[in-house]
């Protein structure tokens, strides 16, 4: 076993590189002043991403709220994740607030949202490239992202509706997902700037890119 961090009870790996960087999350012994179940490992403590390197584990820090989750890392060791930006919560979500960042170089940068009060980046590839889902101004609707060299953008989906990027190649194709028409998920593939449609098959339901 690794351990925890200080005073923690429960930790998990969940990703490595080729140069043996390991990262994961862990509660600590801080109690924790807004748990959460977004933060899965944080039962009346807070939860910290860590690094693990060179037999020595590293919390990830925090945007300024008490709980942070780290969830990816490409092969040049920057991580990805979300972490809560404060303490209180928001009346529209009714949590805190909660973005994406990028750590690296023993760093946490806040890669925003796209106005709304609730981020989350679900893959990076080797070239710093994140994507992941943000709120929208106003917290009723959440859209893919892509945030690349500083900035974020917000990704199409066909009619407008509910979507999610989750994953991005190394030559910068993206897979997610939208809901349609409130009725069902479909696929879609983002690459060179236009966005493909990958409907249900088969006779699914529901169909996840």
């Amino acid at each position: 076993s690794r351990g925890t961090l200080p005073g923690g009870t429960r930790s998990g790996a969940q990703d490595s590189t080729d140069q043996g960087q390991g990262a994961g999350n862990s509660s600590n012994g801080t109690p924790d002043p807004f748990p959460n179940p977004v933060f899965f490992m944080a039962r009346g403590t807070e939860q910290r991403g860590f690094v693990w390197r060179h037999g020595v584990m590293r919390d990830l820090g925090t945007l300024g709220g008490p709980d942070t989750l780290e969830y990816a890392q490409n092969s040049l060791g920057q991580i990805i994740g979300a972490s809560y930006t404060s303490n209180p919560p928001n009346p529209a979500t009714g949590i805190p607030t909660i973005d994406p960042y990028l750590w690296q170089h023993g760093h946490m940068t806040d890669l925003g949202t796209l106005g709304g009060h609730s981020g989350f980046a679900n893959w990076i590839n080797d070239q710093g490239a994140v994507v992941g889902v943000s709120n929208l101004a106003g917290d009723q609707n959440a859209q893919p992202f892509l945030w690349r060299n500083g900035h974020m953008r917000k990704l199409p989906t066909i009619g407008g509706g509910y979507g999610f990027a989750n994953w991005i190649s190394q030559r910068g194709d993206i897979a997610g997902s939208y809901f349609v028409h409130h009725k069902n998920f479909h696929g879609f593939l983002w690459r060179h700037g236009k966005l493909t449609d990958l409907p249900p098959v088969g006779g699914a339901a529901w169909a996840f890119g």
